[in-house]
């Protein structure tokens, strides 16, 4: 009982400690899988561009905005014998919500992230590859220009790196 006990006492205290985050909310992901996953960088035998926007609540003022652009790229890839090539790409994403000027508060994150990817030919038709980004994210937020209450801070900015790492393994007609 008593470990049981320790034994919870440990996680809420690892809950107290850590600091959530806000990922960026993406519809149709699966026409840009390089943003979830960097081992998809390389995966096409031509330059791989993307762009676009997610506009939340059209209509209304300060609704979330998402805009993304990614490129990646096969190096080392000259047909399909080829037996093992890279991937590098970069991966530039904004996500917003409100407006410095509003009395509710504005949120926006900014982030960079280059990437690297090595694909390996398993057989004739599998391929598995393994890859990561390694970046940098500026959130800047704000809660109101009202400076009564001194627990709200009227703008914070933070500016830290940011990794993220993926596996893949897939052919022409599945992945996983």
């Amino acid at each position: 009982m008593m470990h049981r006990i320790s034994y919870i006492v440990l996680l809420l205290s690892i809950s107290l400690l850590s600091y959530s985050q806000q990922e960026e909310t993406y519809t149709q992901y699966i026409f840009n899988q390089y943003a979830q996953n960097p081992a998809y960088g390389g995966t096409k035998p031509c330059p791989d561009i993307k762009f676009g926007t997610r506009v939340q609540w059209v209509g209304f003022g300060g609704g979330p905005v998402t805009s993304f652009f990614s490129y990646n790229v096969a190096v080392g890839y000259k047909n399909k014998t080829s037996k093992s090539w890279h991937g590098l790409g970069v991966y530039l994403v904004e996500d917003r919500t409100g407006t410095a000027g509003q009395a509710n508060g504005f949120y926006k994150s900014t982030a960079l992230y280059p990437s690297y990817a090595f694909h390996k030919r398993l057989s004739h038709r599998i391929v598995a590859s393994a890859g990561f980004f390694v970046g940098v994210r500026s959130i800047k937020s704000g809660i109101s220009q009202d400076h009564s209450d001194p627990a709200m801070r009227p703008v914070s900015r933070l500016i830290f790196p940011d990794l993220g790492a993926g596996i893949l393994v897939y052919n022409p007609e599945w992945f996983f």
